[in-house]
């Protein structure tokens, strides 16, 4: 989704995004059906989304200059 609406997309970015997404997943489940702490209780899908999202970011944001919206050239200069 990122790479349809943000410019010069990084595969590594999102390779280690999926998987950092999948080990938090993983590792919540795990923790949760063996322990009694309510914050586990939460469904693992949000900890995953949020963990891939902060390394799809960071990773990019690490390789891609940003810039601002209202700096890009249009071509109309």
């Amino acid at each position: 989704v990122a790479a349809i609406y943000w410019e010069q997309t990084d595969a590594k970015a999102a390779f280690w995004s999926i998987a950092g997404g999948l080990v938090t997943v993983l590792i919540w489940q795990v923790i949760g059906s063996n322990t009694a702490l309510s914050y586990f209780e939460i469904d693992p899908l949000w900890p995953g989304l949020t963990a891939a999202t902060a390394i799809f970011v960071i990773g990019h944001r690490g390789r891609a200059p940003w810039h601002h919206p209202d700096r890009l050239n249009t071509g109309s200069n």
